[in-house]
């Protein structure tokens, strides 16, 4: 099965094997479906992908320049992913 295949290169590669488009593009679409498009551009130019936003705090968040709700909508929606999820690195 091909697309098997494909999502191992996937992991075995590391961030190597995926292009960081697709994962900002994954950011993008957090940030859609938190109704936070506008910020994109902000995650673009600091390169956080979909793992850097996993890790992200408060404080690098307001680095940033992303405002308090913007901040507690995506940290809200990172800790709820850390709870259903056991690892995904």
């Amino acid at each position: 099965n091909c697309s098997s295949e494909d999502e191992d290169l996937k992991t075995e590669g590391a961030q190597a094997a995926v292009s960081s488009q697709e994962e900002i593009s994954d950011v993008k679409d957090i940030l859609k479906k938190l109704e936070l498009s506008e910020y994109y551009s902000v995650f673009e130019k600091e390169q956080v992908d979909r793992q850097a936003l996993a890790l992200c705090t408060d404080k690098e968040l307001k680095e940033m320049g992303i405002p308090l709700g913007p901040r507690v909508k995506i940290l809200h929606y990172i800790r709820n992913k850390k709870n259903r999820q056991v690892c995904f690195l």
